[in-house]
């Protein structure tokens, strides 16, 4: 178990890094994201569980490719922000997931994050503040040709 604990902390943070696995890890207690990922590549995030983290559970930033984010479970409660934000990010694999719980989306992709597949993930109970608002899973602002496929989405602020 990793537990960040401190002012503004995350579990885990890689930035500017190439061919990393990591796997089988629990992320608790992050006071800002449970695991921040910026300009990486070939990175895998795999059977982690993240739980007890304020704003996000993954954020990914900065151009991030061809990464694996598979088999894992983010449970967001007390979260401020959505389970998976992953901006800029491209021809990388989000499947088998469990995102559950988050303030806004249980997973998001955002600006520019194109040729990704997003697949056999679960996101249930996200995005129930007062706005309701958010969705299970979000693929927005010119993200393209991404394939969503046998995704569940239930029980969440909207789709």
């Amino acid at each position: 178990m990793i537990d960040a604990g401190g002012i503004r902390t995350e579990c885990l943070s890689l930035q500017g890094r190439t061919d990393i696995i990591i796997q089988g890890f629990r992320l608790s207690g992050a006071t800002h994201n449970a695991m921040y990922l910026a300009s990486v590549s070939r990175i895998k995030l795999l059977d982690l569980t993240m739980e007890k983290w304020v704003n996000f559970g993954i954020m990914a930033g900065g151009v991030n490719v061809e990464c694996e984010i598979a088999r894992n479970v983010i449970d967001g409660g007390g979260s401020v922000q959505s389970g998976m934000w992953l901006d800029s990010i491209a021809r990388s694999s989000i499947h088998h997931n469990a995102v559950r719980k988050a303030a806004k989306n249980g997973i998001a992709m955002s600006h520019g994050s194109n040729d990704n597949r997003i697949e056999d993930n679960l996101c249930e109970y996200n995005g129930l503040t007062n706005e309701q608002a958010w969705a299970g899973l979000a693929v927005e602002v010119a993200s393209t040709r991404n394939l969503v496929q046998r995704n569940v989405c239930q029980f969440n602020g909207h789709a």
